[in-house]
This record gives C-alpha cells, sequence and structure tokens, in this order.
C-alpha cells in the first residue's frame, strides 16, 4: 500500500509539469497570434500555428499520461503503458508534417519574398524563446523513462531552438536588411524538428510493432538458455518490450526426459538468467519432454556424455 500510494504521488507530481507547459503554451499562441494580426507578420502567424500544434501536444501528453496509469483489468491485461506510446507517436508524426510544411514555406518566401516587420519578429521571438525555455525546464526531469513527455520535451527544445534562431535572424534583418535570412533559417530548423523526430518515431514504432529490443542478441538468449544443465532446446523464442522499461519473454523449452522432476528449478534458472543478463522481467515458459518435443533442434532423449 505505502509504494502504490508513493507511486501515485510521483504520476501526480510528474504530471504538473505538463499542466503549467500546457498553459503558458496557449498564452504563448494568443500573444503571437495578436502579434502577428496587428503587424501584419506571416512569419509571426506561421509561428503562433506551431505553438498551438506544441499545446496540443502536450493535452495528448497529459492525457496519454492519465490513461497509462489505469491497471490491467480482464480486456487489457497488460494494463494501459503502451497509451503513452501512442501519445508520443501523434506527436512526432505531427512534428514531421510540421516539419514538411515549414520547408514548402520556406521554398515559397525564397521565390516570393514578402516584407517582413522585424522588430516584431523580434519582439515574438523573444517571448516564444522565454516560454519555450520555462517549458523544457519544467518537462526536463519528468522526460525521463518516459517516450511520451520526452516528446513534448522535444517538441519545446526545437521550438527554443527555433525562437533562438528566429530571434537572431530578425536582428539581421532589422540591422542589415537580410530577409533572405529567414527562408534559410526556416529550412535549417525543418531538417533539424524532422530528422530529430524521426529518430523517436523510429524506437516508438519498434516497441508498437513488439520487435525485438535492440540490445538484444536471441541468437545469445538461446545459447545461455541451452548451457544450463537439463535444457536441451529453446524454441518459439520471442522477446519484446511492453513499453520502454517493462520487457517479456516467451518461449518452449525442451528438458532431457529422465530430469522433468527438476522443472521447476529450471524454470527459476531460466527466469534468473533473462532478468539478470537481459533484463526481462517477464517471462512465459513452456517445459516440454525432449521425446515429445514439436519443434526446434532434433532433441536428444539422453545428455550428451
Amino acid at each position: 500500500m505505502a509504494h502504490s500510494h508513493q507511486h501515485s504521488h510521483q504520476d501526480s507530481l510528474g504530471e504538473r509539469p505538463l499542466l503549467w507547459s500546457l498553459a503558458i503554451n496557449f498564452a504563448l499562441s494568443v500573444f503571437q497570434f495578436v502579434a502577428g494580426f496587428i503587424s501584419g507578420s506571416a512569419a509571426l502567424v506561421a509561428d503562433a500555428l506551431h505553438n498551438t500544434n506544441d499545446a496540443a501536444a502536450l493535452v495528448v501528453a497529459f492525457v496519454a499520461k492519465r490513461i497509462s496509469r489505469k491497471r490491467a483489468n480482464s480486456k487489457y491485461t497488460f494494463g494501459y503503458r503502451r497509451a503513452e506510446l501512442i501519445g508520443a507517436l501523434i506527436q512526432l508524426t505531427a512534428l514531421v508534417i510540421i516539419g514538411g510544411f515549414l520547408i514548402y514555406h520556406a521554398i515559397e518566401r525564397f521565390i516570393n519574398p514578402v516584407p517582413i516587420e522585424s522588430s516584431w519578429v523580434i519582439l515574438g521571438a523573444s517571448v516564444a524563446l522565454l516560454v519555450d525555455l520555462t517549458t523544457v525546464g519544467l518537462l526536463w526531469a519528468t522526460s525521463k523513462g518516459s517516450l511520451n513527455v520526452k516528446a513534448a520535451f522535444l517538441h519545446n527544445l526545437t521550438d527554443a531552438a527555433t525562437s533562438l534562431a528566429v530571434l537572431a535572424g530578425g536582428a539581421l534583418m532589422l540591422f542589415f536588411g537580410w530577409t533572405w535570412i529567414d527562408p534559410l533559417l526556416t529550412l535549417g530548423i525543418a531538417g533539424f524538428i524532422i530528422a530529430s523526430s524521426l529518430k523517436y518515431l523510429a524506437r516508438t514504432s519498434r516497441i508498437l510493432m513488439e520487435a525485438t529490443p535492440e540490445d538484444i542478441d536471441l541468437a545469445r538468449v538461446k545459447e545461455q538458455a541451452e548451457s544450463l544443465t537439463g535444457v536441451n532446446d529453446l524454441h518459439h523464442l520471442h522477446v519484446w518490450e511492453i513499453d520502454e522499461s517493462h520487457r517479456a519473454l516467451e518461449a518452449h523449452v525442451v528438458i532431457y526426459d529422465d530430469i522433468t522432476h527438476r522443472q521447476r528449478d529450471i524454470k527459476q534458472q531460466l527466469k534468473n538468467l533473462f532478468a539478470e543478463e537481459f533484463d526481462i522481467g517477464h517471462s512465459t515458459l513452456e517445459f516440454e519432454r525432449a521425446s515429445e518435443a514439436c519443434g526446434g533442434k532434433n532433441a536428444k532423449l539422453v545428455p550428451a556424455q
């Protein structure tokens, strides 16, 4: 009970930064929309749309985090842990789409340059940079161990870099009139957003597709299991991740006919091996006698001499 209470308390603390981040990002979007319409700056309106997407991403992160805390039941026997992964998938996909839109927008600006009110760009970028850095600070600790919150953290980290670049670009436009710097910066920022997002998108997709963890070598798992005394063969082997912190394994274990009475001991040895060597906390093992094995290599009926 004490452990459960502590875990719940930590989860509620983890949600607080998301709520604060959500509030200040929505406020930033409103400010940038107002500033963009007053100045007639398309760049500020575009950035406002970007920050609105950030706020929406934080809503997704918050809702997914709340859902992931629900306990397992007869319908979802592994619980709702993957809700955060779905949240991350939505956010990262949105980032890639936004990156593509920014590239299109930058190319269009190269072809058809427009006048830019650089003073409003500097003001908008300064406020956005302050908000983005505040959000990054709020999400830093919570992002560890959660791809969902990490995606929101990445979202705002890229925004901080964007705001800093736009601020520098606004200064160059104000003092030197270099309007071409705006689409050039946009291209660089879009490339960074897409590259960073694809990295986490690949990780998230691997978990959702129940791929073998990247650091797990199935041949090595099989070899070490078969090195235990009494284990003749390991087949139908599957290892996957339930979420970022939990791994599962299932396999058929063939043991020699004359030591079937040691099945319980062998099972415990295998579970300890998987947990200690491969960080697999949940393993389901089906045992077979060597004379009745359903598959794998040609089983021997007695131990090799």
